[in-house]
């Protein structure tokens, strides 16, 4: 969590809402994250969590919910970002609805180089999915399903139903940088 934060703070662009919504990790995110001046929820203790199938969709809706900002990023705890890419993202989303972002994974092992490359190919495929979205569309799909999507295909079903109400969809060119370091053939 401490280098996802930090390289928020590190973007060129400075209007930034920060939210963290742990669910349970056992990592000391919530203590990290307070520890860095970052809005923190725990979502157990914000919402009922019964029924629930998505634990992701189900945190990436409840910040949304408590954010006021006008763009959605949804990025996830063990990634990192160029530096500009927030403010080449604002700049785009002033004509789109929605973006992609190219990702690089930074697998070390085989399996993470095996990985690095397969994920080479997927820009804008059926296999990629959005990382910004306008709160206008965000909130005319309805988010993330929670209930019926199991976490994993939940983006792709997001994207999807994002393509289904509106075509200004684009790419950025900055990248997000994937950490999955720790990517061998047994723990993946």
């Amino acid at each position: 969590i401490k280098n996802i934060v930090q390289s928020l703070r590190e973007q060129t662009y400075k209007s930034l809402e920060i939210i963290v919504v742990d669910n349970g990790s056992k990592d000391r995110t919530i203590e990290i994250a307070r520890n860095l001046n970052v809005t923190v929820y725990d979502l157990s203790k914000e919402i009922d969590l019964t029924g629930v199938k998505n634990f992701r969709g189900a945190q990436v809706n409840f910040g949304v919910n408590k954010s006021q900002g006008e763009i959605i990023f949804f990025p996830d705890a063990d990634m990192t970002f160029d530096n500009e890419l927030i403010g080449e993202a604002v700049e785009k989303l002033k004509e789109l609805d929605a973006l992609y972002v190219p990702e690089l994974v930074c697998g070390q092992s085989f399996f993470g180089k095996i990985r690095r490359f397969e994920r080479s190919f997927y820009n804008q495929t059926v296999i990629d999915a959005l990382r910004f979205v306008s709160r206008n569309i965000y909130e005319k799909v309805g988010g993330f399903d929670e209930k019926n999507i199991a976490f994993a295909p939940d983006d792709w079903d997001l994207t999807k139903m994002i393509k289904q109400v509106t075509d200004k969809v684009g790419i950025t060119k900055k990248a997000i940088y994937h950490h999955e370091e720790e990517m061998y053939l047994r723990k993946y």
